[in-house]
């Protein structure tokens, strides 16, 4: 299953290259074959639309990568790990502000309210699953 940290494993791989433009065999990157080829030709994909890389073409049994600026900045921003719990921190803030306020509004309020929470909780639920 691609996660996250299988995904910043890759970020790291790409952003330790020197040159703009190279390229990577999924076995550099994973010895052990975490994931299938397939998986890491979609991870480059997603890259691509991302706007972290300009180009991840299949040669072979290689990728030719060229590298964006914008991958540098999502590199020092943290990856993908970091943007998860970015995301679980503010579903959290958000269930916790939601409450709080459930507790000081009219009663009228309280159950649109508590549907939002409930929301928010099954997003946070959801992205534990994904993460595996």
């Amino acid at each position: 299953m691609i996660t996250p940290a299988i995904k910043d494993k890759v970020l790291v791989a790409i952003v330790s290259h020197a040159e703009e433009i190279f390229l990577m065999k999924p076995e550099e990157v994973f010895p052990n074959k975490e994931i299938s080829k397939r998986q890491f030709e979609l991870i480059l994909l997603q890259f691509e639309e991302m706007g972290l890389l300009r180009k991840a073409e299949r040669h072979g049994t290689s990728f030719l990568i060229s590298i964006s600026a914008n991958i540098y900045d999502f590199f020092n921003h943290g990856g993908f790990v970091v943007q998860e719990e970015l995301l679980r921190a503010n579903l959290q803030k958000l269930d916790y502000e939601l409450t709080k306020l459930a507790k000081e509004i009219n009663p009228g309020l309280t159950d649109r309210i508590a549907n939002i929470t409930g929301i928010a909780a099954s997003i946070a639920t959801a992205l534990g699953l994904f993460k595996g």
